[in-house]
């Protein structure tokens, strides 16, 4: 499925609702970032030019009213692919090529952007006399930081979460035949063990049955792994900024994910982001992970999923916390922005109680609550399920840190690649592990070992 059936298939939820309460034109309170940007511009009417992720434009839009009734400014756009923004960014600032004010980048990563000299502090473009932006209310920002110091502002509560067909595990459980062959009843897993056991029960292509819908598209690999791993109690990083791959839990971990790859959807194996929610909302499958962008899909009115699913929280067996923010998108503004500190205005004004909650109201964008005040909201209650939000809300307070440091890209793609290798069978797990280890020590040297072991230390503090 591409985004353009996405939009149409959300589309569904947003015409199920009242337009009054759907509607961002609806007016609001003037707010300080409105009319600090008025003053600014000072009577004349400069143009804000953003670059924003593919499928977040109804998010945009809702935000684009409301900043254009309240400053009288317009704002222009383009926008880039989910997974290319980043470099995009990075690579506009290398070549000198930016042409935007604001951007939107994935937060995980800002210390990317920031290690490449793309972005500037928000500490120096905000106004005196405007009180210091964002509260308590917001449920996790830590992304936003590098260093100490504020370069973004979150826009979206991307915490990983589990999802299971009710129809299903009801009926294994009427028919005893889950206690039967395990000897106690099935209920929500609390290992990744006992999902795997789930999702080999419930597998059967023959009767048009599988039991996952996990990602093993290359570029979704890591973030199942390091869930895995938190699992058996250990830690992705050691002592002196060590990758933790070669102990005996990292390798069962792996090993673990290659026998539960037998239990999922054979198009798992290609499924995009937006693919891997239509394959799961329209194919019987017991289970999947995912975020409030995947429930939005799951949740239209007409889904075989809405009202029949059971959220939880991922696995955290002997793990520290099972809550794992691990995408989220975040305002930032680029070096070579002309309109600095009216874009940071603009980002403010966006992450702001009112207008965020207008933002994650939209049905057809994938900006889910990060906000306390989002929770509150009917609209929003209506577009995921109060069910969802009482899972969402607890794994946002509960979030664990990610590896929000320098070489995060690198990390990563180091990672995907030799667990797909392993996966497929081209290196044994210990193999693949030991030579992404090996990948992440010259990451590391580049970066520089004693900094990435400092910005480590102080990331666990804040954990």
């Amino acid at each position: 499925m591409n985004r353009r059936k996405f939009l149409v298939n959300s589309a569904a939820l947003a015409a199920a609702m009242p337009a009054a309460v759907r509607a961002s034109s609806v007016a609001h309170p003037l707010l300080p970032e409105a009319a600090a940007a008025k003053a600014l511009a000072g009577g004349t009417k400069p143009v804000l030019h953003c670059l924003f992720p593919e499928g977040s434009q109804s998010n945009i839009d809702a935000v684009l009213a409301q900043w254009t009734r309240q400053t009288g400014l317009d704002v222009t756009f383009e926008t880039e692919s989910l997974d290319d923004i980043n470099g995009r960014i990075l690579s506009d600032s290398l070549t000198g090529m930016t042409t935007y004010d604001v951007a939107l980048p994935a937060t995980f990563g800002i210390a990317d952007l920031v290690h490449g000299n793309a972005l500037q502090p928000f500490d120096a473009l905000a106004p005196a006399g405007l009180a210091p932006a964002l509260g308590p209310q917001v449920l996790y920002s830590d992304g936003d930081f590098v260093d100490g110091a504020r370069y973004g502002f979150q826009t979206d509560g991307d915490v990983y979460l589990a999802f299971y067909r009710k129809d299903l595990a009801e009926q294994a459980n009427a028919t005893g035949a889950y206690a039967a062959q395990h000897g106690y009843p099935l209920a929500t897993p609390d290992t990744w063990a006992e999902l795997d056991r789930q999702m080999a029960f419930f597998h059967d292509p023959t009767e048009g049955c599988y039991g996952g819908a996990l990602f093993r598209n290359a570029g979704y690999l890591a973030w199942e792994y390091l869930s895995r791993l938190n699992d058996k109690g250990a830690r992705i990083i050691g002592a002196g900024f060590e990758p933790n791959f070669g102990s005996d839990a990292a390798v069962e971990a792996l090993e673990d994910m290659i026998r539960a790859t037998a239990f999922l959807h054979p198009a798992t194996a290609t499924s995009g982001l937006f693919e891997n929610w239509d394959l799961y909302r329209n194919t019987k499958i017991y289970a999947n992970v995912g975020w409030g962008g995947s429930q939005k899909m799951f949740n239209v009115p007409g889904s075989p999923l809405r009202g029949n699913m059971i959220h939880a929280q991922l696995p955290a067996g002997q793990g520290r916390s099972s809550a794992y923010f691990n995408w989220g998108w975040s305002y930032v503004i680029p070096r070579a922005a002309k309109l600095a500190e009216l874009g940071y205005l603009f980002a403010r004004f966006a992450v702001s109680d009112s207008v965020s909650t207008l933002a994650v109201r939209e049905a057809e964008g994938y900006f889910d609550p990060f906000n306390e005040v989002h929770y509150a909201d009917p609209v929003i209650e209506e577009v995921y399920s109060s069910a969802f939000l009482k899972v969402h809300r607890a794994a946002m307070r509960n979030a664990s840190l990610n590896l929000y440091v320098p070489g995060y890209s690198n990390y990563m793609n180091s990672l995907n690649e030799y667990l797909a290798l392993a996966i497929e069978g081209t290196h044994r797990p210990e193999v693949a592990l030991e030579l992404a280890a090996s990948e992440w020590r010259l990451i590391t040297l580049e970066v520089g070992q004693s900094n990435q072991h400092q910005r480590w230390s102080d990331l666990k503090a804040i954990d």
